[in-house]
């Protein structure tokens, strides 16, 4: 009963001397806080360790400084000292920008003197008939003189 007791003692203190032996560490998006699969985690003795897709990676007990390193993150270098149970890395890509524009469109725009006859249209009195006496000074509604008709038809032709 000795001896086991003394077995189980001794690989409790082995296995207790190897899990403090490493460190588990979380590589994460600063940004996100999601974790990063694929991050590389290069020490200064020469080990390199991949996280999984959890963001986890376990780092051995021999090191003094790790670098962080991963495609669209600034690089990110650490003492043993420093680390801690999660590290964030900062994203260096911007995300897309889209721009929508609207060209203006030179000369008459057919589409809009049809809207605005269908206005005029229905501003007109029940019978179908109507006269508005201040309607004749109004600039809007006026039908373009044979110049203005003309330039306009060269606009259009040469557009």
């Amino acid at each position: 009963m000795k001896r086991c007791a003394t077995t189980l003692c001794w690989v409790a203190m082995t296995w207790a001397n190897t899990a403090l032996a490493q460190t588990r560490c979380v590589v994460a998006d600063m940004e996100t806080h999601r974790p990063l699969k694929g991050v590389r985690v290069k020490t200064d003795t020469n080990t390199t360790i991949e996280t999984d897709f959890t963001g986890t990676c376990i780092l051995p007990a021999t090191f003094k400084s790790l670098t962080f390193v991963s495609y669209g993150y600034m690089r990110r270098m650490m003492n043993k000292e420093e680390l801690t149970d999660t590290v964030l890395l900062l994203p260096t890509m911007l995300n897309e920008v889209v721009v929508y524009g609207k060209a203006p469109k030179p000369g008459f725009d057919v589409q809009e003197a049809a809207r605005q006859s269908a206005r005029i249209g229905a501003r007109m009195a029940p019978g179908g008939f109507g006269f508005d006496f201040f309607r004749m000074f109004d600039k809007r509604t006026r039908r373009p003189s044979k110049k203005e008709r003309e330039m306009n038809e060269r606009i259009l032709k040469t557009y």
